[in-house]
């Protein structure tokens, strides 16, 4: 039996968020499947993925490692709604305000409630930004015309 070659990863384009106080960075990717891009991505991204648990099938993932506190991922579906943002959003401050000891309670959550309202505002404004240059482009292809690629960078 012989094992066929691995496939190439597709190209993921991140998004760069400065979260403060704690100045980590958010990653942030648009894709069709979250679950599926993790798996893809796994291999080139140990810092994320190590000792790490995701479901199948989801709508949306966070992830963040406390080896590894200044970086943290979200990956979301184009098409995701704002309660889905805002749910992952929620799990990455959480876990980047217990990383760096401040845990979130009634007595201390302003300090979280300015971050989520930052990663939330950001997330949906790349969103917003993601989909009409997924529009734009689909415009382009059906009428042959090529556009110049904007904002991001990408991963290979």
């Amino acid at each position: 039996m012989t094992i066929p070659p691995p496939q190439p990863l597709p190209l993921m384009k991140l998004h760069k968020i400065k979260v403060q106080p704690f100045e980590v960075t958010l990653h942030v990717g648009f894709v069709k499947d979250p679950s599926k891009a993790l798996i893809e991505i796994e291999g080139r991204y140990k810092w994320m993925t190590k000792n790490s648990t995701y479901e199948k099938n989801i709508a949306g993932l966070h992830l963040y490692h406390p080896d590894y506190s200044n970086k943290a991922l979200i990956l979301l579906k184009p098409s995701s709604d704002i309660r889905t943002v805002v749910h992952e959003a929620f799990h990455c401050v959480v876990a980047i305000c217990e990383t760096h000891g401040v845990p979130l309670t009634t007595d201390n959550d302003e300090t979280g409630a300015y971050m989520i309202d930052y990663i939330v505002g950001r997330i949906l404004r790349l969103q917003k930004k993601v989909n009409e240059e997924e529009t734009v482009r689909i415009v382009e292809d059906v009428l042959g015309i090529r556009g110049k690629e904007e904002g991001g960078y990408t991963v290979q």
